[in-house]
């Protein structure tokens, strides 16, 4: 079963860090288009991209699929 965590972002890269985080991720500005450009990505690659909020820019990024175990 999957659950949300709305705040997994937030503590997740507060913990990691902006040189992780933020640093040389591209700044989307928007949901929406961090979306369309996560949508591409997935395509692209093959794999599944998300959109999430950054704590440090206050943007979005967008990022791999957390893995379910």
């Amino acid at each position: 079963m999957r659950v949300k965590n709305k705040y997994f972002h937030y503590f997740i890269s507060k913990a990691a860090g902006f040189e992780r985080s933020c640093k040389d991720k591209i700044n989307y500005g928007s949901r929406g288009r961090a979306t369309d450009a996560s949508l591409k990505m997935s395509r692209k690659i093959g794999d599944e991209f998300v959109p999430y909020p950054c704590t440090f820019c206050h943007g979005w990024h967008i990022g791999h699929r957390r893995k379910e175990k």
